[in-house]
Formats: C-alpha cells, structure tokens, sequence
C-alpha cells in the first residue's frame, strides 16, 4: 500500500464510523441511569486521568491524597473504607506515594500496631497544584450547567450513592 492510500483509507474508516453511529441505535440503553453514568464517567475521567498525568498523580492517588490531608493521622483501613478501596488495593497505593515522599505513616500512641497517615509538606504543595488544575477540570466539566443544576447533579448522584452504600 503507498503512503498515498493510507490517509484515504483513515478517512473512509472516519466516515463509516460516523455513518455508522449515525444508523446504530443504543435502544432502550439510553433510558438507563447506569448507562448515562457509565457515559458520563467515561468523559469525566479521559480528561481527569490527563489532567492528573502532569502531576504523577491518578483519580485514586488524588482521592487518597486529599482524604489524608483533610484527616491528619486517620489510620489507613479508615481511608480506605471511606473511598471504598480493597486493602490489598490500597497498601500498595499508600506505600507509593511514601516512597515518593508524599505521605508518611506514624505509629499510634494508643495502639503501636496501628498506624496514622499524614500528608508530607512536599505532599501537600503537589496536592494544592493537583487541586487547581481539577477544580479548573471540574469547571470544563460542567461549563454548560448553572450553580444550582450542578449542585441538583451532586445532590443526586449522593442521593444514588448512599442509597448503594449499605447493600455493596
């Protein structure tokens, strides 16, 4: 095949992807709460996972991260619970971000055989860089939303949320 024809053929796979979108119906997916979310976490997430790229971060090193600073010396089955993480998940994932120094474990004074997670300072500046360049993701995100439409959306998705929490 010559150079020539590649391109050509990049632009009829174009087209009949998109003339075949245009004659594929999704049916009754469309209806469904779980598709559009699934939808809409496939968007949400492709532009969140680059935007933490830049910082050596992912969705759920964000999550840890931001759990552990707003709760100075939480222990790490706590943290894990709350952002519903497997421990076999998340040992590996706090002992990451100690060993790039963006966290440390501290042994309980109550308990030796437990131990606190506290964010480190160079943590906490990489954290406040991360959070501006969500927030500004966040913002992408919802930029056809009003104020109060976005917060009807968090009600909502809470609202689905908490009424899962007790039966997983």
């Amino acid at each position: 095949m010559s150079s020539a024809s590649a391109p050509d053929a990049l632009i009829i796979n174009t087209q009949s992807r998109a003339s075949l979108a245009t004659r594929i119906s999704v049916g009754e997916l469309e209806g469904l709460v779980g598709y559009a979310l699934r939808r809409a976490q496939l968007a949400v997430f492709t532009d969140l996972i680059s935007v933490l790229q830049a910082f050596g971060l992912r969705p759920v090193t964000f999550g840890v991260l931001t759990v552990i600073a707003t709760s100075p010396g939480a222990s790490p089955s706590a943290v894990a619970e709350v952002l519903q993480i497997q421990r076999a998940n998340f040992v590996p994932l706090v002992s990451d971000l100690e060993v790039r120094g963006l966290v440390r474990r501290t042994s309980s004074l109550s308990d030796r055989r437990s131990h606190g997670l506290y964010i480190t300072e160079e943590g906490r500046r990489l954290l406040r860089r991360a959070r501006r360049a969500v927030f500004e993701h966040e913002r992408r995100m919802t930029i056809g939303l009003s104020a109060a439409e976005r917060r009807k959306l968090l009600e909502l998705l809470g609202s689905i949320g908490e009424s899962r929490a007790g039966a997983v």
